[in-house]
């Protein structure tokens, strides 16, 4: 559990768009399957070389 909660604080912490609390963020990750999608797939090509 541990390692998820790590996961969801670095995917929340990720997103530099909205204006909300890190707490408000991962509450709307978990409540919108497309805020999720949307901060995975940007979080997924940020983190890709070159």
């Amino acid at each position: 559990m541990v390692i998820m909660r790590k996961l969801a604080l670095r995917v929340a912490r990720g997103d530099t768009e909205t204006k909300r609390s890190i707490n408000g963020r991962r509450k709307q990750l978990a409540w919108s399957h497309e805020y999720l999608e949307r901060l995975l797939f940007q979080l997924q090509l940020a983190s890709k070389p070159g």
